[in-house]
């Protein structure tokens, strides 16, 4: 079985190999050095995504630390124990908990608008009529 390629795809291959190399220099010539005007000593280049590599480590290490090991042992835990079903009416009672904060404050906000309607029309009512005692 032969192994080797044909002329053109050598080109095309050798073609694609430059157009990287181009494009990695370029990368390299516009975040590879830190600009001595800047003042900073060190050669590291300047990162300006720092926090949202930050942050996305962060998550990362918590999905995979934190969340994937305790999943892992939920599957050994046995469900069927008044652990388990206090933390479950726990979070069933937390649920609803937040349902009534949400509709109160749903209610009140009602409630607020309703009240400044009823304030408008009592401020244009005011203004008709100290419009009509107005001397002409």
């Amino acid at each position: 079985m032969d192994t080797t390629n044909p002329p053109e795809t050598n080109e095309f291959l050798s073609n694609v190999a430059d157009a990287m190399e181009a494009a990695a220099s370029r990368l390299e010539s516009t975040n590879g050095a830190v600009p001595q005007a800047s003042g900073v000593a060190s050669g590291r280049p300047v990162s300006s995504n720092f926090g949202l590599k930050l942050l996305y480590s962060s998550c990362y290490s918590l999905s995979f630390g934190v969340c994937f090991p305790v999943f892992v042992l939920k599957q050994y835990v046995p469900t069927n124990n008044p652990l388990f079903q206090g933390l479950a009416d726990g979070a069933t009672s937390a649920g609803q908990s937040a349902e009534e904060l949400v509709g109160r404050v749903r209610d009140t906000g009602a409630g607020w608008k309703a009240s400044m309607q009823r304030s408008r029309e009592d401020a244009e009512i005011a203004m008709t009529g100290a419009e009509a005692l107005a001397p002409a």
